[in-house]
């Protein structure tokens, strides 16, 4: 973790002339307070963005907040945060999901396949539960199968 002292000379660091900073390499400067170049260059683009650099150890007010509070922090920063142009798609994103206005464009394919014994259970089944439905509900009886032909045709009657 970083501590104060550290962003204090960093933003000293950026704040100075590239000409004139002492050391010259980002890696010499990160070197002589101790941190990494890749923690360096996460501070330079919030500072690159006009925010003021802030210690991430200094943390234990939030860390004491009940949950529901967090998520409204949460909120209110993320809907900030989206307020400005230059923020990155990533974070637009983020927000775009957390309040549902991302639309989801995936495509999931179905196959679905029954040979005739699965579609003859399942005409059952179905055929079971209608029956059962009409005995529960005392409705009128529908006609069990649908007839195109008229009776004196049909073998079934």
């Amino acid at each position: 973790m970083i501590d104060q002292e550290q962003l204090d000379k960093m933003e000293k660091y950026l704040k100075t002339s590239i000409t004139i900073r002492k050391p010259k390499s980002k890696k010499a400067f990160c070197k002589s307070i101790n941190i990494t170049v890749p923690t360096f260059n996460k501070y330079e683009k919030e500072f690159k963005r006009g925010r003021k650099l802030k210690s991430e150890t200094n943390h234990t007010e939030l860390d004491e907040l009940p949950i529901e509070e967090k998520i409204r922090i949460f909120d209110r920063l993320l809907f900030q945060l989206v307020q400005d142009p230059k923020t990155p798609s990533k974070d637009r994103e983020l927000f775009a999901k957390r309040y549902g206005l991302l639309v989801d464009k995936t495509e999931t394919k179905v196959k679905i396949s029954a040979d005739a014994d699965e579609l003859a259970r399942i005409d059952a089944e179905a055929e079971r539960r209608a029956r059962a439905f009409r005995e529960q509900d005392r409705t009128p009886s529908l006609q069990e199968r649908p007839s195109i032909l008229p009776a004196e045709i049909r073998e079934d009657t």
